[in-house]
């Protein structure tokens, strides 16, 4: 049977398996999903694969970049905040979650980090110049909120005419534009707010581990070095020595 048009596979599926014949079918019979049930079953399947390989794929390009494993994790913070918008836009905008959409939301993944990689490395650079934590994020957040107001607004017009479909066909790509409108305006919104606290917190988290690791480092180098110098011979005694191998009854202390 065809569907309504205003009814999408995912919720006939429900309403199919909430059915009480469906319920009660025995147990030698399997629910097999076939046609566009198991196209649609591969395509999320494949897509958690795509977007878990992504979303590692970014932080290991970050760790190479930023030459660390926190400041990475402060700048994917963007990441759920996109994701969070693209869900708000398909629903305000009665759309389904559909191959579309999972594509602009794995496009996501790639375009709103920017934002948090602008903040993030300004930072870095006048933190290296001296200032303190608070003040680079304060001046962070000036320097850094016109490029970033730029960019989202190219990137949000260059879809417009994908998420209102104009053109032939264009309806169905229609979500793949709303997705990416919808999370690149929420992730740009959250990322001035929560981004500078995530650094913070991330910064300072670095800074304890490093104090902490050092401090440990060098306390164990201070017992080994207390343990060695503990049998050295002193060179005052070198004579003593030769006597005590002439001698081997005698009892000559030749260590300190």
């Amino acid at each position: 049977a065809s569907l309504a048009p205003d009814m999408p596979l995912g919720k006939a599926l429900d309403l199919v398996h909430e059915l009480q014949a469906f319920k009660d079918l025995p147990a030698s019979i399997r629910d097999i999903p076939a046609g566009d049930a198991e196209i649609q079953r591969d395509i999320f399947a494949c897509f958690g694969l795509s977007l878990q390989i992504g979303i590692l794929l970014i932080y290991i390009v970050l760790v190479l970049l930023f030459d660390g494993y926190l400041q990475p994790l402060t700048i994917m913070v963007s990441l759920p905040l996109a994701l969070g918008g693209a869900g708000l836009a398909l629903v305000f905008t009665h759309h389904t979650l559909g191959f579309f959409a999972l594509v602009g939301i794995v496009m996501l993944t790639g375009l709103v980090t920017k934002n948090s990689i602008l903040l993030v490395d300004y930072c870095l650079v006048v933190m290296r110049q001296g200032q303190s934590l608070h003040t680079a994020l304060i001046n962070a957040g000036k320097a850094r909120m016109r490029p970033i107001l730029m960019t989202t607004a190219a990137m949000v017009a260059g879809m417009l005419p994908v998420a209102w479909g104009i053109g032939a066909g264009s309806e169905v790509r229609a979500p793949m534009g709303i997705c990416v409108i919808g999370g690149l305006i929420s992730s740009t919104l959250f990322t001035l707010l929560i981004v500078p606290v995530a650094f913070s917190y991330f910064y300072n988290l670095q800074t304890w581990l490093l104090g902490f690791f050092s401090s440990h480092r060098s306390g164990t180098n201070s017992h080994s070095l207390a343990q060695t110098s503990k049998y050295e011979i002193d060179q005052t005694k070198l004579p003593q020595l030769d006597e005590a191998r002439a001698c081997p009854d005698a009892e000559v202390p030749i260590l300190h």
